[in-house]
């Protein structure tokens, strides 16, 4: 970084009895040249050295300054690296804009490091340090506390454009019914005949309807049918007249309707196919005949 190195020293008062102890902190940081580390913008390296006087009762507070010189926010880590006769050291503890990032107490490590982020483009994080040494340590002592500082960049989250939200289509929904079927058709004089379907859109787009349409029997032999296109508006209904082809026999039959698209609905009805004997017929024939001859014989 650009930011000049400072060399401060600060005096702390330390109550002991009945001798009372002045640490004297001679601080300075060692600048280092940044390593190639991923992601790390700066790396430095400070070490204090806690001196042990008498009756010395001034204290210099903000002894480092960290200036974020970028265009962009940073985040700063600072980690404890090594400590001389940690059991001598009653307190020890580094400050920076509210924020502990170390902290010794009674010769044990509470905090070895701590990140303060982000800090924004021309903020300042302030540091301030605070010492005393056990009540064993005896004048002229000194403790040697090293730290490493090092400076990243804040992992921004990318922004993506929000997704494109893509309007469902109205919900189909369709229905059939067989309207009109015979109850009865008859063989051979009916081989073919006519039902009448009723399509019903209950939903609001218009769409085209596929409709497919078969006979069976009670075996479940399929009879061959047809199928057309039909359109339909929104909220509306649409009659559909069908030929139906008979089956070749006697006997109970089911006629099957079904959407196949948009959407997929079934409807059906069953019908009774009544085959006359040709007997009948002929007879039928025969006195029809006999009547319209008597008819006009009773004419002359």
């Amino acid at each position: 970084m650009s930011r000049p190195i400072y060399y401060h020293e600060l005096c702390l008062k330390i109550a002991r009895v009945p001798l009372v102890l002045m640490v004297a902190l001679s601080s300075f940081f060692c600048l280092v040249k940044p390593p190639i580390i991923p992601n790390v913008l700066a790396q430095y390296t400070w070490t204090d050295t806690l001196n042990v006087f008498h009756n010395i009762t001034t204290f210099s507070p903000n002894i480092r300054n960290i200036t974020n010189t970028y265009s962009y926010p940073i985040e700063v880590k600072v980690s404890l690296i090594d400590v001389d006769k940690i059991s001598l050291i009653r307190l020890y503890k580094i400050v920076g804009n509210n924020t502990d990032f170390i902290y010794i107490k009674d010769g044990s490590t509470i905090r070895p490091d701590n990140t303060f982020s982000p800090l924004q483009p021309g903020q300042t994080l302030v540091f301030n340090i605070y010492a005393k040494p056990s009540n064993s340590l005896s004048t002229g002592e000194t403790i040697t506390v090293t730290q490493k500082v090092e400076l990243f960049k804040v992992a921004v989250a990318p922004v993506y454009p929000p997704p494109l939200i893509i309007p469902k289509p109205p919900k189909m929904l369709l229905d059939i019914k067989v309207y009109e079927l015979p109850a009865i058709v008859y063989l051979p004089f009916q081989t073919r005949f006519h039902a009448k379907l009723l399509l019903i859109n209950k939903g609001t787009a218009a769409t085209d309807v596929k409709v497919k349409w078969w006979v069976t029997d009670t075996q479940g032999t399929v009879y061959p049918g047809g199928e057309t296109t039909v359109f339909i508006s929104g909220l509306d209904k649409k009659y559909l007249e069908i030929d139906v082809v008979t089956p070749p026999k006697a006997g109970n039959y089911t006629l099957h309707a079904k959407t196949t698209e948009p959407v997929v609905v079934t409807a059906e009805s069953t019908f009774v196919v009544q085959e006359i004997p040709w007997l009948y017929i002929l007879l039928a024939i025969a006195a029809a005949v006999v009547t319209v001859y008597l008819y006009h014989r009773r004419k002359r």
